[in-house]
């Protein structure tokens, strides 16, 4: 069996990793904000995840070699 190309590992990474990542931080941020605007862990967790899926969407759509 022949393996996948980049681009299809890269768009496997875009959607099992990243995609989830923006979307978990999302919803922590939603239900630690969801009455009163405060800074807990739950807005931090979230925050953290968020940057972490943006930045990696970031990375994989500045590497266009393929």
């Amino acid at each position: 069996m022949k393996a996948p190309s980049v681009r299809v590992g890269r768009n496997r990474r875009r959607t099992f990793l990243y995609l989830p990542l923006l979307v978990l931080g999302a919803l922590a941020v939603l239900a630690a904000v969801a009455t009163f605007p405060i800074i807990n862990s739950g807005y931090l967790a979230g925050v953290t995840f968020l940057i972490t899926g943006a930045a990696g969407f970031v990375f994989e759509t500045g590497q266009d070699n393929d």
